[in-house]
């Protein structure tokens, strides 16, 4: 149960760690776009929307009609997954009995990409790895940030303290 709320606010921070690494790195805005071409949380909330509606998978989810409430839904399931992805972590901590060290929380955070490659980009119709978009790297560059978020939110949310 300590491991289930120590997530949460570590996730919090990695996730805004990740979001604060777009827009710094590669200078690109959180709420970007014409309402077709918005991107991160919002392209996310788009996606969840169209789920719910029965339609998993998009040719080009940015010429995809945007929805109703996209953006809010997009924030909310973005840290939903950080929180999930931390949980995750601090159980793997637990299970092999490693450290939450700088190094395993940046591995930990480049091996999540694996679901925004193998899962989410191909079924925003941007291909396996997001290789019909400039999303491989991207997706990486910011998995890394997330990582060390949660580094960063380890820290600060010690739970021996």
């Amino acid at each position: 149960m300590k491991e289930v709320l120590f997530a949460i606010p570590v996730g919090i921070i990695a996730t805004a760690v990740m979001d604060l690494e777009r827009i710094i790195v590669f200078g690109v805005p959180v709420p970007a776009g014409d309402g077709k071409r918005r991107n991160g949380p919002y392209l996310l909330g788009r996606w969840v929307c169209y789920m719910f509606k029965g339609q998993f998978r998009h040719a080009d989810i940015t010429q995809s009609p945007p929805l109703r409430a996209e953006g809010a839904v997009g924030w909310v399931v973005h840290y939903l997954i950080g929180w999930n992805l931390a949980l995750t972590y601090f159980f793997l901590l637990d299970l092999t009995g490693l450290s939450a060290t700088l190094p395993a929380a940046v591995i930990y955070g480049a091996c999540t990409t694996v679901f925004a490659w193998l899962l989410m980009l191909p079924a925003w119709g941007m291909g396996w790895f997001g290789t019909k978009s400039k999303m491989t790297f991207f997706s990486l560059v910011n998995h890394i940030a997330f990582g060390f978020g949660l580094f960063l939110g380890t820290l600060i949310f010690n739970p021996l303290s």
